[in-house]
């Protein structure tokens, strides 16, 4: 079933929060509808080989412009509210990939996806 994504999901290096050098990256999940709020839910995207492993639907193998020929996951296992402000600066999107984002959100809190 194909679904409109509720967000964006801008891609954001980090300042704080996840500082694990083998997570660079977070997209952020949060629907647009919530912008005001001071807190955000990110997913860090891993480089595979240094802690991120696909798992099905739930951890997605992901391709970044910014980082290209990476071996990247999306952990949204892993998901989490951290405050906006430490988010660092936004290089890219995960807009294209946002059925399967959405279907391993739904995994997490459903078991289905």
């Amino acid at each position: 079933m194909l679904r409109t994504p509720p967000s964006d999901y801008a891609v954001h290096l980090v300042n704080r929060g996840f500082e694990d050098r083998n997570a660079p990256y977070v997209v952020c999940l949060q629907s647009f509808v919530l912008q005001r709020l001071d807190t955000v839910v990110v997913a860090p995207i891993y480089h595979a080989l240094n802690g991120g492993q696909v798992i099905g639907q739930l951890n997605l193998r992901v391709d970044l412009d910014c980082d290209p020929g990476a071996n990247l996951v999306l952990t949204i296992s892993e998901m989490a509210g951290i405050a906006r402000r430490d988010l660092g600066e936004r290089v890219d999107s995960l807009w294209g990939d946002g059925d399967r984002i959405l279907g391993a959100i739904e995994l997490v809190f459903t078991g289905m996806g």
